[in-house]
């Protein structure tokens, strides 16, 4: 089980590998200034296993377009895992679908 926050701050994201899936829980509010720290955690090498990985959003408030398109970088790369999307409200949902996350992901509303 690996989980990780970044260092330093605290970020709205918390990703957590059980073996071949990894839950990302997202709360309060992602911003543009914390799209790279976001895209890193994503890019952690011991993920890379993962075949499914589970965006849990009921907590996030509100997402920008760019950390949208960052988490759709991360869900489109070559050897991607399936990607879920749970419980976005309806804002956060329209930013991801404005990003076109819908085209590689599955969501769960």
């Amino acid at each position: 089980m690996i989980a990780s926050t970044p260092r330093g701050q605290q970020h709205p994201v918390t990703v957590t590998s059980h073996g071949e899936r990894v839950d990302v829980i997202f709360r309060g509010a992602l911003y543009s200034s914390m799209a790279r720290a976001l895209e890193e955690q994503l890019q952690d090498p011991r993920l890379r296993g993962a075949r499914l990985w589970v965006f849990d959003m009921r907590a996030l408030e509100r997402i920008d377009l760019v950390c949208a398109y960052a988490l759709l970088r991360a869900a489109s790369g070559v050897n991607a895992p399936s990607v879920v999307v749970s419980h976005p409200n309806r804002r956060v949902q329209r930013t991801l679908h404005h990003a076109g996350l819908h085209a590689v992901a599955t969501f769960d509303v």
